[in-house]
């Protein structure tokens, strides 16, 4: 079952991470618009936090190996052969191209 909004949040690092995403992608969408192009962003964070299976595999935490190297660590569940949040991604993309 997908998570309730507010179930989850992020953590300091991501939230950092996405700051610095969106700040980036201001910059060079305001470069490109003084060009005359016009660049949207597809974001998927809301999307895909609200997904428990979609955490990115053992890399989820920062280090994960720090501690102990022979760490068991829980596994991707990006599914290669279940739907999962990329297959989402990729069906709004899908959407945008087709609207253009």
């Amino acid at each position: 079952m997908p998570f309730q909004e507010g179930e989850v949040e992020l953590d300091n690092i991501d939230t950092t991470m996405r700051n610095i995403e969106l700040e980036e992608f201001e910059k060079v969408a305001g470069m490109g618009s003084a060009k005359g192009m016009s660049l949207k962003l597809l974001d998927t964070m809301c999307l895909s936090l609200l997904r428990p299976d979609g955490h990115p595999g053992v890399y989820r935490q920062f280090q994960p190996f720090a501690a102990d190297k022979n760490a068991k660590v829980q596994n991707d569940c990006l599914h290669w052969c279940l739907p999962g949040p990329i297959d989402s991604w990729n069906e709004l993309v899908k959407k945008m191209l087709l609207s253009v």
